[in-house]
């Protein structure tokens, strides 16, 4: 009757998730003429709702769907969106920026991967995440700092005992980047 949207409205607007239908009834609008017109109801399914996640466990929870059903876009703009829920944790920025490695391609969406990659070495310098930042280094043609990561990231590996499969497959990357590197 007022015009504006009730709290109640928009407490249930903020509920929706995908694959609710949401129905509008009574719906009268204000034509550019200034006469009234009945809208009847208007009815639609939400097809992507944009979820409230509070905690990391609820981040992990969707970014796990996200990640099952093969949907790299909302898989990154969660992760990006949300970044704040798992700056802290080395093993979780880590994977999240391994991910994207292997599935985002957009260059700027890379640039937070990468940010997050350093993180997770600066909070515990490993092989997993120094392989990590540098496959994500040679990705966006940084070979130069790619190369020292990934031989950074071996050193660590053959220190810790790291099986021999591992080590193999990150010094056949240590040498993919040696070809793309410019020779001096």
């Amino acid at each position: 009757n007022s015009g504006k949207i009730t709290n109640d409205v928009k407490d249930a607007i903020n509920a929706l998730k995908t694959g609710d239908k949401v129905f509008f009834k009574e719906i009268v609008a204000l034509g550019p003429d200034g006469r009234s017109r009945n809208m009847g109801t208007i009815s639609f399914e939400i097809v992507g709702a944009k979820s409230k996640i509070g905690t990391i466990n609820d981040l992990m929870m969707l970014l796990n769907e996200y990640s099952q059903n093969n949907d790299w876009d909302n898989y990154s703009i969660a992760a990006i969106h949300n970044e704040k829920l798992f700056s802290f944790d080395e093993t979780i920025l880590n994977n999240i920026s391994w991910n994207f490695n292997l599935h985002i391609d957009n260059k700027k969406n890379l640039e937070f991967a990468l940010k997050w990659s350093k993180k997770s070495i600066d909070l515990y310098n490993d092989w997993t995440n120094n392989d990590t930042y540098a496959c994500l280094l040679y990705k966006i043609g940084k070979y130069s700092e790619a190369d020292q990561y990934e031989q950074k990231a071996i050193k660590i590996a053959k220190n810790k005992h790291i099986d021999n499969q591992t080590i193999q497959e990150m010094e056949e990357m240590l040498q993919k980047i040696k070809k793309s590197s410019p020779q001096k």
